[in-house]
């Protein structure tokens, strides 16, 4: 596992590095690592979840779409009736 160093941290974001990582009970090393594994990785976990989730995805032909709104577009009308 390779060491990155990071040089020139404002005391500012030291102090709210070490405050963060302490209130996730981490070393200050921990959380700079989860918070680049969240942020560069997440893509990757994205790509995944959506191969999975893709059979649920654009199932519907054109035909289907449309008869779905016409069944729903009486949900998009306010009838005052209903308000009282």
């Amino acid at each position: 596992m390779g060491t990155i160093s990071i040089h020139g941290i404002s005391p500012k974001m030291e102090k709210v590095l070490k405050d963060k990582a302490k209130e996730k009970h981490l070393s200050v090393s921990g959380f700079i690592k989860e918070i680049l594994e969240n942020s560069l990785l997440r893509k990757k976990k994205a790509d995944k979840n959506k191969k999975y989730f893709k059979k649920f995805s654009n199932t519907w032909t054109e035909t289907e779409y449309q008869e779905f709104n016409a069944a729903t577009s009486d949900f998009e009308q306010i009838h005052p009736e209903d308000l009282k």
